[in-house]
C-alpha cells in the first residue's frame, strides 16, 4: 500500500497514520479494510514513529527531531432539517408516513469517515439513516435507497462539502398538532473538529393538518370504489387479474402521493357490479364525448344507492379500450372525467415503475379540484412538449424512493431522473409524481372545514339528497328523479353562479348551497352536461330551487307524502338455482309516479350492489347465473317519487346455488 518501510503506526477514527521512513507521514483511509485508500501525505527526510492526538500528528523525524503536523481541518454542521411526506417544503398531514431529510455540511480540507447523526422528535431518537448517493440507490426501478448507515456510512472525502441523508420510522408520522425536530451531527464525538459547538440544529416547529374528504363533508375518510366496464369474463382477453393488479398498484401510488393518511384512505372494488357500453356506442361501434357521459350518468344513482358514503367511483376499462372504442376527443386518451359526475373512467396501464400507473390519480385529481388546464397543455419546464410539468423534489416514504426529477440548475447531479407530474400526459415507460401547485391545491381542497360537523361529532343527518339533472348549452336545466340517501357523503361543490336554494311551505329560505357547472370540460365543449350531486337534506323543505345568479331556472317540489314499499319475494329461506322473480308492492300517498331500483347483497346486507334501476313495474326477473353460490343473499327495493325515497329488504337470507350434473355411468 505504501512505498518504503512502515516504521511507525497510529490509528485514529478510521484513518491509519504511517511513519513511512523516507516517504514521511502517509495517511490511509482504512474505513474499509479490504480497500485502503491513501488520503494524505507530509514529506520529511525520514519518519521513524508517529502519534496522533488533538488534531495534530507528532512525528519522530530523525535528524529533524520531533515534527508537529497539523491534520487537515474538518468541521461538521447541519444546514437544514426537512420532514417530507410527498414533497419537500409542503405542509404535513396527520398520521401520514413521514421521512426526514437532513443536509450535512463539511468545511475544511480534511476527511470525515462514518459520520454519526442523531435525529430527535421530542419523544424518540433515531440514529439509522440512508445516505443519498448514486451508489446507494438501485439503478433500476424502483430506484429506492438500498442500505442504511450500518452498511453504507456517511463519509466525506477531502473535496466533498455537503451531503443529504434520510431518516425513516413509523414513529415519525405526526400524530399531534405540531412536529418539532432537532438533529446533532457527530453526536458520538468520534471526529476531531475545529468547532464542536455548531453540531446541533433545531428545526422550526411545523403545524400538522387534518384532511377531510371532501373538506365540508360529513365523513373524513376518502372512499374510492372501483368497478369494471367492458370487461370480458375470466379466460377472455382481459383476465380479472389485470383489474386486481391495477387496483392494487393504483391504490399504492394514490396513498403515497395524495395528502391523505393510510387510515383515512378507503378504496374498495366490486366483484359483482360490471357494466357494458355496448348499447351506448354509435353506429361506428365507438363512443364520443357525449355518448360516454350518457353512459356514465345513469350509473350514478345505481352506485350511490349502494355506496352512499363513497366520494368517487372509478370505472376501470381494459388496456387499449380508448383506442378501440373512443372517437373524437376520446381517441387515444387513457381516462376521462366530467364536471358534475362523481365517476371517472380509467384505462388499465401496466408500468415497470411503481410510480407509473397514473390514470386513476389523474382523473380523480379533476374531481378534487385540479382543473383540466393543468394537463398536457401545461409544458412549463419540460423538454418534451405535451408532457406537462416536471414533478418537484420529494419522497415515496414507504418505498424509500427519492423523487429527484430533472433539475435545470444541476444541483442534484447524478441522482436526478426525468419524473413528470401525474396531471400531465401519460407516456410509458415514465415515472410520475406531483408538483407543488397540484399538491398544495389538493391539500387546500381537503383541509378540514367546520361548515358541517362529522358523524363523530353528532352532526351528520339521517339522510342526504342525490340531485340529478342536465344543464343545456343555452343555460336551461332539466331535472331527473332525485333520491334521499341514508348517511351519504356530500359532493365537493366548487362555488359558482348556480345555487340550490331550499324553501319551506311558507316560502322562507332555509339553506343555500352554491355550485358551478359548465358545458365545457377543458378541451371539450358539450351540448349538454348531466350532473349528479349529493347535497344536504334539510328538514321542513317544501321545494328546492336551482338559481343562476339569483334567477330561478328550475325547481324540485318535495311531496308531503313518502312512498311505501313492501318486498314480497324473495324474503328469506328460498333456494334459487337459475332465476327468480323479485316482487314488491308500492304506494304513494299523493299518487306520484314511482320508479324503482333493486339492490342485492351476498353478505347478509353488509354490502350492496345495484342489480337494476329505472324500473316502473313492481316485479323483475333475476337471472342468477354469474353470481357465486352462497346462503347469505338478500335483496332490497328502493323507490322514489322524484324526491322522497322508500326502501324495503328481505327479512331473511336466501340461497343461490348452481346445479351440479353428475355423469351417468352405463355398464
Amino acid at each position: 500500500m505504501t512505498a518504503g518501510a512502515a516504521l511507525g503506526l497510529d490509528l485514529s477514527k478510521g484513518l491509519a497514520y504511517v511513519a513511512n521512513e523516507f516517504s514521511g507521514l502517509v495517511v490511509v483511509d482504512i474505513s474499509d479494510p479490504t480497500n485502503p485508500i491513501q488520503v494524505g501525505q507530509a514529506y520529511t527526510d525520514i519518519a521513524h514513529g508517529v502519534h496522533v492526538a488533538g488534531g495534530f500528528s507528532y512525528l519522530a523525524a530523525g535528524d529533524q527531531g520531533l515534527l508537529v503536523v497539523q491534520l487537515p481541518p474538518v468541521d461538521l454542521s447541519i444546514r437544514s432539517i426537512a420532514p417530507i411526506q410527498v414533497l419537500e417544503g409542503q405542509a404535513l398531514v396527520k398520521n401520514k408516513p413521514t421521512a426526514v431529510k437532513v443536509i450535512i455540511k463539511k468545511t475544511g480540507s480534511g476527511v470525515a469517515r462514518d459520520v454519526s447523526v442523531r435525529l430527535s422528535d421530542g419523544s424518540n431518537s433515531y440514529t439509522r439513516f440512508y445516505v443519498a448517493e448514486a451508489q446507494n440507490i438501485y439503478d433500476e426501478p424502483p430506484y429506492a435507497l438500498i442500505q442504511d448507515n450500518r452498511e453504507y456510512p456517511l463519509d466525506f472525502s477531502t473535496a466533498e462539502a455537503e451531503k443529504f441523508i434520510y431518516f425513516f420510522s413509523d414513529n415519525l408520522a405526526p400524530a399531534s398538532a405540531t412536529l418539532n425536530l432537532s438533529a446533532k451531527v457527530d453526536y458520538s464525538g468520534a471526529i476531531d473538529e475545529t468547532d464542536e459547538a455548531n453540531n446541533d440544529l433545531n428545526a422550526p416547529s411545523q403545524a400538522i393538518h387534518d384532511t377531510h374528504w371532501p373538506a365540508d363533508g360529513w365523513f373524513p375518510n376518502l372512499f374510492l370504489y372501483y368497478f369494471r366496464v367492458d370487461w370480458l369474463p375470466i379466460g377472455g382477453y382481459h383476465p380479472i387479474s389485470r383489474f386486481d393488479d391495477f387496483y392494487q398498484a393504483s391504490n399504492s401510488f394514490f396513498s403515497a402521493i395524495y395528502p391523505v393518511s393510510p387510515g383515512r384512505f378507503k378504496p374498495d372494488k366490486s366483484t359483482l357490479y360490471v357494466r357494458s357500453t355496448f348499447l351506448n356506442r354509435g353506429l361506428d361501434g365507438k363512443l364520443d364525448e357525449i355518448e360516454l357521459i350518457w353512459f356514465l350518468w345513469p350509473l350514478v344513482p345505481e352506485l350511490k344507492l349502494a355506496h352512499p358514503t363513497t366520494d368517487g367511483f372509478v370505472a376501470v376499462v381494459p388496456e387499449g379500450w380508448f383506442a378501440q372504442y373512443g372517437s373524437g376527443k376520446l381517441a387515444g386518451k387513457r381516462g376521462a372525467a366530467y364536471p358534475g359526475l362523481p365517476i371517472v373512467v380509467a384505462e388499465v396501464v401496466v408500468s415497470s415503475h411503481p410510480n407509473g400507473p397514473i390514470t386513476v390519480l389523474h382523473e380523480v385529481g379533476h374531481q378534487f379540484g385540479l382543473r383540466v388546464e393543468t394537463e398536457e397543455y401545461d409544458d412549463a419546464g419540460s423538454d418534451d412538449p405535451g408532457w406537462g410539468n416536471y414533478a418537484d423534489i420529494g419522497m415515496w416514504v414507504d418505498l424509500k424512493l427519492p423523487i429527484l426529477p430533472l433539475d435545470p440548475g444541476g444541483v442534484i447531479g447524478d441522482l436526478e431522473r426525468g419524473i413528470w407530474c401525474f396531471m400531465g400526459k401519460y407516456q410509458d415507460p415514465a415515472e410520475y409524481w406531483i408538483d407543488a401547485d397540484d399538491y398544495s391545491g389538493l391539500l387546500t381542497n381537503s383541509a378540514a372545514s367546520t361548515a358541517l360537523n362529522s358523524p363523530e361529532q353528532g352532526g351528520a343527518p339521517a339522510q342526504a339528497i342525490l340531485a340529478m339533472g342536465t344543464l343545456k348549452e343555452g343555460g336551461e336545466i332539466t331535472l331527473d328523479d332525485w333520491f334521499t340517501l341514508p348517511q351519504a357523503e356530500l359532493s365537493a361543490l366548487a362555488p359558482g353562479p348556480y345555487a340550490f336554494e331550499y324553501y319551506d311551505g311558507q316560502g322562507h329560505q332555509l339553506f343555500v348551497k352554491s355550485f358551478d357547472i359548465s358545458t365545457r370540460t377543458g378541451y371539450i365543449s358539450l351540448s349538454e352536461a348531466p350532473f349528479a350531486y349529493t347535497i344536504p337534506y334539510i328538514d321542513g323543505t317544501a321545494r328546492i330551487a336551482i338559481t343562476h345568479n339569483g334567477t330561478p331556472i328550475a325547481q324540485k317540489p318535495v311531496s308531503r307524502w313518502d312512498p311505501t314499499i313492501t318486498l314480497l319475494a324473495p324474503n328469506g329461506g328460498e333456494q334459487i338455482t337459475a332465476s327468480t322473480t323479485i316482487r314488491w308492492s308500492a304506494e304513494d300517498g299523493d299518487g306520484d309516479k314511482l320508479t324503482f331500483a333493486i339492490l342485492v347483497s351476498a353478505d347478509d346486507g353488509s354490502t350492496w350492489e345495484t342489480l337494476a334501476s329505472r324500473l316502473d313495474q313492481t316485479q323483475f326477473t333475476w337471472e342468477v347465473a354469474g353470481f357465486p353460490p352462497g346462503n347469505r343473499y338478500r335483496v332490497k327495493v328502493v323507490g322514489t317519487d322524484g324526491f322522497n325515497t322508500a326502501r324495503d329488504s328481505s327479512d331473511g337470507a336466501f340461497t343461490i346455488y348452481w346445479n351440479v350434473y353428475l355423469p351417468h355411468l352405463v355398464k
